[in-house]
């Protein structure tokens, strides 16, 4: 896979969920209590977290202002995420996920996913 094809790939996703996110946030707080309530979802979860991180982080070993650093940053976050939902007890996981998971949050990372996706899909259908 291509530079070009992952930023078209990321860039479409990213602005897709953030925009779903803004319209349907009221709907996606209480499907994320569900998700971490079930630790085998919430396994498998981590397992494709982890996969695709590695997967990005591998083909995108360093972090700079590029989309290649995009790419790579969004690996590293996925890594994170997935092994600390995989090692931590549920309980941990819950208090994590219950901090972040509330409107405010929800309003934010929506508007930083649109622009994150904007960026990446410009780039990778060379508009800019």
């Amino acid at each position: 896979m291509t530079t070009l094809f992952l930023a078209q790939l990321f860039g479409l996703y990213f602005i897709l969920i953030g925009l779903v996110v803004l319209l349907r946030r009221g709907s996606i707080l209480p499907t994320i209590r569900e998700i971490i309530s079930n630790r085998a979802l919430l396994f498998v979860v981590a397992v494709i977290e982890l996969a695709a991180g590695l997967a990005l982080t591998l083909s995108y070993p360093s972090i700079m202002l590029s989309v290649e650093g995009v790419l790579s940053l969004i690996g590293w976050m996925l890594i994170v995420e997935g092994v600390l939902y995989m090692l931590l007890p549920v309980k941990d996981v819950k208090k994590m996920v219950n901090s972040f998971n509330k409107p405010s949050w929800y309003l934010s990372g929506a508007v930083l996913s649109v622009l994150i996706g904007c960026y990446l899909a410009a780039t990778g259908f060379a508009l800019i």
